[in-house]
């Protein structure tokens, strides 16, 4: 038995390696998807409990993206982060349907800042910080429906409905 194990040790060599790869990877996988759930955990904090006042939603048209027609809606809403602390940009922002529909889904092409009597332009990258009064001009693709604000792919605030597009005769 033990000439045996010894004319054959590269075979149990071969057998260990191979046990320990899979551990190893085994191991490695844990950790990585552990540090990933750590760091989106703690992007979407800042918003995961926020919430959004909608004060209106109107549809501005149509435009063409990739050959495909998206809706363009502007959206003035007050954005309350749940950490008053957190800074945002307003281009984070995207909107998506609850219906699970892939498809339905909304980015930010510009944002405006309520400045007390009237909404200003701001730059894309501008830092946010704390509630803010926003009107933002978004194009959605897919059908008109049901949809909730995501920052971060936190899903945060109310519900609520995108009307469709009056096209003009």
């Amino acid at each position: 038995m033990l000439e045996m194990l010894l004319s054959y040790w590269w075979a149990a060599l071969a057998i260990v390696g191979v046990a320990a790869y899979f551990a190893v990877r085994f191991l490695a996988t844990r950790k990585f998807d552990s540090m990933v759930q750590d760091v989106l955990s703690e992007a979407q904090t800042g918003f995961s409990r926020g919430n959004v006042e909608v004060h209106s939603v109107k549809a501005a048209g149509t435009v063409k993206v990739q050959d495909e027609t998206a809706i363009l809606y502007h959206i003035d809403a007050t954005i309350t982060p749940s950490v008053d602390d957190v800074e945002w940009r307003g281009t984070d922002l995207f909107l998506r349907g609850i219906d699970g529909d892939p498809n339905q889904i909304g980015d930010v092409m510009t944002v405006k800042q309520w400045k007390g009597e009237s909404f200003e332009q701001i730059k894309n990258g501008t830092q946010l910080s704390g509630t803010q009064r926003l009107l933002l001009s978004m194009r959605f693709a897919g059908s008109p429906g049901k949809v909730r604000f995501n920052f971060n792919f936190a899903n945060f605030g109310q519900v609520f409905q995108l009307p469709e597009v009056e096209i003009a005769v």
